[in-house]
């Protein structure tokens, strides 16, 4: 694991606390953004797939989970310590 995989495997606690409120609004809104260009392109003869590289806590996979609960979402992360936070929002928010 290199440097700052590490650092941000380490620092997931704080990241969460600090960074992910921060990062909701910006979530919220690339939501609204990607729902608006799926409607308008009616895909709704295929099922949604949304994949979330980096996704730190789960701030952006949480929000589309919870936008398109019948999406397929795949949220993925270097960090061990990042996707376990994710995980566990996830769980909190009743999304997985």
């Amino acid at each position: 694991m290199n440097r700052i995989v590490s650092g941000y495997d380490a620092g997931a606690a704080e990241y969460a606390r600090y960074w992910a409120p921060v990062l909701r609004e910006t979530a919220a809104r690339l939501i609204a953004e990607v729902d608006a260009n799926y409607r308008h392109h009616d895909r709704s003869d295929r099922p949604l797939r949304v994949l979330d590289v980096g996704a730190g806590t789960g701030t952006l996979a949480i929000a589309a989970a919870q936008r398109w609960p019948s999406a397929e979402i795949v949220a993925s992360d270097a960090a061990a310590g990042m996707m376990g936070f994710a995980q566990a929002r996830a769980e909190e928010e009743g999304v997985l």
